[in-house]
């Protein structure tokens, strides 16, 4: 089957473009990359390097995305949740920043303690936070474990270099983490 980037804008959901992409959506579980020229904005193909990337990742579908489909104009694969990574990898980032708040909350629940009288309902206020953060970062901890793991199973590969950046991983629905660009 022949597909048309100009013909294929038309009738489905944008939803990013990277250095020599377009993405948009193919279906519920997957999308659509079309080879891009990202200074022109006209479409073009993917070149023997861009190729012999897409079908070495084909190869570990455990580590990258799953792909069904690789013509010389475009690429089908698997739909990852990138959003959902970006918002965990930026919380991690912000971990530190937040970690001040916290404390405090900790330090006003423990010089609060004494004076028990009606402040109850403030501690378990208190309380809460610092349990919604903890598990929050407990979740942006194992995301970081993920990230280093799935990384150094790829470097270990030594198949090509990699580009480290948020936007390139994704979640899959059985929430395993894998990178989509390289």
């Amino acid at each position: 089957m022949s597909i048309n980037l100009h013909d294929w804008a038309l009738n489905h959901k944008y939803i990013s473009k990277g250095w020599y992409s377009i993405v948009y959506e193919y279906d519920n579980d997957k999308i659509i990359k079309f080879a891009f020229n990202k200074n022109n904005g006209e479409p073009r193909q993917y070149t023997d390097d861009e190729l012999y990337q897409f079908t070495t990742m084909q190869k570990y579908p455990n580590l990258f995305v799953k792909i069904y489909e690789i013509t010389k104009d475009y690429v089908i694969c698997e739909r990852l949740s990138v959003e959902s990574f970006i918002n965990d990898y930026n919380f991690l980032e912000t971990t530190t920043t937040n970690k001040f708040k916290y404390k405090i909350a900790i330090k006003n629940i423990i010089g609060e303690y004494g004076e028990m009288d009606g402040k109850i309902h403030y501690m378990l206020e208190e309380s809460q936070i610092i349990l919604n953060f903890m598990l929050k970062q407990q979740k942006t901890y194992k995301m970081l474990v993920h990230l280093l793991r799935l990384v150094k199973d790829i470097y270990e590969k030594k198949l090509f270099a990699i580009d480290i950046s948020p936007s390139n991983f994704g979640w899959d629905k059985n929430e395993k983490l894998k990178m989509l660009d390289v």
